[in-house]
């Protein structure tokens, strides 16, 4: 036996080519402004991103300096494409994180990211906070299906977002508000950011719910995990990735790491 062994050739090793997970993607890049009116009568502002067929120098985004890959309202590559929906922090804006929505694009996917009204850099109101909570996750879903109305995409989508965004996901993807044993949680370590919220919501407050369309999440550096209770985040079943950061805002070690302990 030891001399069959030795006799045995050793199995082909196949050396494939490095590919750089930061590189941009095969195709051009193209941004528009979309409008729309949902069921609730709420109309957004929505940043889209997507493939396209390009030429010349990219646009800048306006009001602001900043370029990156995309060409305003360049015309769509042809074919059906994955959709990703993305939410802004607080106080950002809809295009805040082009970088990596461009990205995206690049690599062939629709992307599409609201402004999250009283909640951006521009329109920031403090006060409707609570408002802003409840209503975040229709605003993506809204974002979805204006995509599915102005783009040939698949009929899900990949939820992502970053911070209040992050938590927007969260929500979207499964998990449950628990305003009564967030109260309690409050009460034991008042020291959370949201926990004002729960004496401002209205009586009778209804809370948001996932997304079926949502197939799965991407949380980048989530805050308020204790608005879902201890149990609220175990119906999360489709988060593929969530991170963390030590220097943020909600730090990984008391924000991140909690909600990923509560996943499924």
């Amino acid at each position: 036996m030891l001399l069959l062994l030795a006799c045995t050739p050793a199995p082909t090793v196949t050396e494939t080519a490095f590919v750089d997970p930061r590189a941009d993607g095969p195709y051009g890049v193209g941004v528009t402004t979309l409008t729309y009116t949902d069921s609730r009568d709420k109309t957004l502002t929505i940043e889209a991103w997507y493939p396209a067929t390009v030429d010349g120098d990219p646009d800048p985004y306006e009001p602001f300096v900043f370029t990156g890959l995309a060409h305003r309202d360049a015309p769509v590559i042809e074919g059906t494409f994955p959709l990703v929906a993305f939410s802004h922090g607080y106080s950002g804006f809809r295009s805040q994180s082009f970088f990596l929505t461009e990205w995206l694009a690049s690599h062939g996917f629709v992307v599409v990211a609201p402004d999250h009204t009283y909640n951006t850099f521009f329109d920031i109101d403090d006060d409707l906070t609570p408002q802003v909570m409840v209503e975040r996750p229709g605003d993506i879903a809204s974002s979805v299906d204006a995509a599915m109305q102005s783009f040939d995409v698949e009929d899900r989508y990949l939820a992502m977002g970053h911070s209040f965004g992050a938590w927007t996901t969260l929500v979207g993807a499964g998990g449950v508000l628990d305003f009564e044993e967030m109260a309690a949680i409050c009460e034991a370590d008042g020291g959370y950011d949201l926990c004002d919220i729960v004496d401002e919501l209205p009586e009778g407050t209804v809370p948001p719910v996932a997304d079926p369309r949502a197939y799965g999440g991407v949380s980048l550096a989530p805050c308020g995990w204790y608005t879902f209770g201890n149990g609220g985040l175990g119906g999360v079943e489709n988060v593929a990735v969530m991170v963390g950061a030590l220097d943020d805002t909600c730090e990984a070690d008391t924000a991140a790491r909690p909600a990923w302990e509560r996943v499924s």
